[in-house]
């Protein structure tokens, strides 16, 4: 009775929210609320109440939850906001939904949806609230190097002068570890590295062949003051030796004028030396990315060593300072091992004709990732059994390839391994409390962590355990991270770890024993 046309009104809210519940119960409530003619302007309404400073409209909270979910984990907004940007500037508002984890946890946030095999804005207010502006702001506040990067982009990704060099780019690279960056993040900082090891590479070659020159020059100039000496001792002349040093002059000017001419033809010889590091997956990320999303099986070989193998791709992830690509192994012994290895090692070979669907690549990609985000390191193991054995729903079949570490601290030490508790995956660590000095929150998640006792060593009073694959025992990441406390931790289980770290201290000792020699 409000309204002269209700279901052109309500025809006009539904364009808005897409069926979305809460906002079209919202929108509803607005115009009951607000509007004070008979034909309402639905559009100005929702500028008016929901979309303009949507924060202080945004109760209950509706908006800020669907943003919180996408910006939550800051290892993967990056990758999603940069997902979300690609629906955005698509043609149509929409790009293929290939149910990739990417697309599905973005899915789960509420802010897109599938239609018609297409990923789509979920309606027409997200699409105005998270607008472009506002995506391209917060991969602004997430990247270090968000300046030179959305001007590499504008250039069409050609100018090489926005590319990050020397310490921009280690502390970009330092920054990405463990995160998910968006495919154009990973063509950035691949490129900036390319550049900076070409620029490395150039000026070492120049400073050598001006050193080769330069020791040219000084042995030709030995050689004519020689000659010079025994001409004047024979002749008694002086013009003679003003005539051999004037041609030795000419004879280094011209050597120096024809180096500058021979360097730029040495570089162009050596940087086209390309052979097989010309195609390492590093330089071909796209085309990793495109075996990805098509569920192929590829041969891969490694650039130091004559083995080859059969894999699908499943995942590119940057850790300690170089990219990985995480795959599946086919056939052989290692059949249906998970693992990841250096991008810059390897290469493809061949294709090898098969495909398998989305939701294949998709399951294997999940396992992958549960197996990461349980490990300390990149190390997955050897052993295909033992993953599915650590992925099994059976408790019973999970303990047998999960092992225990407990490491005793002294108290300095113990206030920065209290600062990596998100190294580990949550549910698997427990602490004896922190120094009080610390700044943690005592919320549930604390009471969780921080729940053992101390021990009563006075030397290493703070307990810290941890449970983690088997295979974490091999891994030498982990081991350099426990070993590099040195005399300030103590590996109280299991024994095998005691054994190992044992074995490293003999070995450093006998190293040392003749220092005084």
């Amino acid at each position: 009775n409000r309204v002269e046309n209700p279901e052109q009104v309500l025809a006009e809210v539904l364009k808005w929210t897409g069926g979305q519940p809460f906002l079209t119960q919202k929108l509803c409530q607005i115009i009951v609320k607000n509007n004070h003619s008979r034909t309402p302007d639905v559009g100005e309404l929702v500028k008016t109440y929901i979309i303009n400073n949507w924060e202080s409209h945004d109760n209950p909270e509706h908006l800020q939850t669907i943003r919180d979910r996408l910006l939550v984990n800051e290892k993967r907004a990056s990758r999603l906001l940069g997902l979300y940007q690609q629906v955005l500037i698509s043609p149509y508002k929409g790009i293929k939904a290939n149910d990739t984890a990417e697309q599905m946890e973005l899915r789960l946030t509420g802010l897109v949806v599938k239609h018609q095999n297409q990923l789509q804005v979920t309606n027409y207010i997200y699409q105005e609230v998270f607008n472009l502006e506002w995506v391209e702001q917060e991969l602004a506040k997430l990247r270090p190097y968000s300046e030179a990067f959305t001007a590499w982009q504008k250039s069409g990704c050609q100018d090489e002068s926005r590319l990050l060099r020397g310490k921009t780019l280690a502390d970009a690279l330092v920054w990405s570890r463990d995160k998910s960056l968006s495919v154009l993040d990973y063509r950035f900082l691949t490129a900036s590295q390319e550049v900076e090891r070409q620029a490395i590479k150039r000026e070492k070659l120049e400073m050598q062949i001006k050193l080769d020159a330069q020791l040219k020059a000084n042995q030709i100039l030995e050689e004519a003051k020689q000659k010079a000496v025994i001409g004047e001792l024979r002749k008694n002349k002086a013009p003679v030796k003003q005539a051999v040093l004037k041609k030795l002059q000419n004879l280094i000017g011209r050597l120096i004028n024809r180096k500058s001419l021979d360097l730029d033809l040495l570089l162009e010889n050596v940087l086209s030396r390309k052979l097989e590091s010309e195609n390492v997956l590093s330089r071909k990320l796209e085309v990793v990315e495109g075996m990805i999303l098509n569920g192929k099986l590829v041969e891969l070989r490694r650039l130091k060593g004559k083995g080859k193998f059969a894999a699908w791709l499943l995942q590119i992830v940057f850790f300690n300072n170089f990219w990985y690509l995480g795959f599946e192994c086919e056939g052989g012994s290692s059949d249906g091992l998970l693992r990841f290895e250096r991008l810059d090692r390897l290469y493809i070979s061949q294709d090898l004709g098969k495909s398998r669907s989305q939701q294949q690549q998709l399951l294997h990609l999940q396992k992958l990732q549960k197996l990461l985000d349980a490990s300390f390191g990149i190390f997955l193991g050897y052993s295909a059994a033992e993953q599915s054995q650590f992925l099994s729903q059976k408790k019973s079949d999970k303990k047998q390839v999960i092992v225990t570490v407990e490491l005793w601290f002294d108290e300095n030490k113990f206030k920065f391994v209290c600062d990596q508790t998100k190294r580990f995956q949550s549910g698997t660590l427990k602490m004896s409390p922190p120094p009080k000095d610390n700044s943690f929150v005592k919320d549930e998640e604390y009471q969780k962590v921080f729940c053992l006792s101390g021990t009563k060593d006075q030397h290493f009073p703070h307990r810290f355990r941890v449970e983690l694959p088997y295979w974490c025992l091999k891994d030498v990441s982990f081991l350099s991270w426990v070993i590099g406390f040195g005399s300030y931790v103590k590996v109280v289980k299991p024994d095998e770890l005691i054994d190992i770290v044992y074995e490293t201290a003999l070995g450093i000792v006998e190293a040392y024993d003749g220092r005084s020699d």
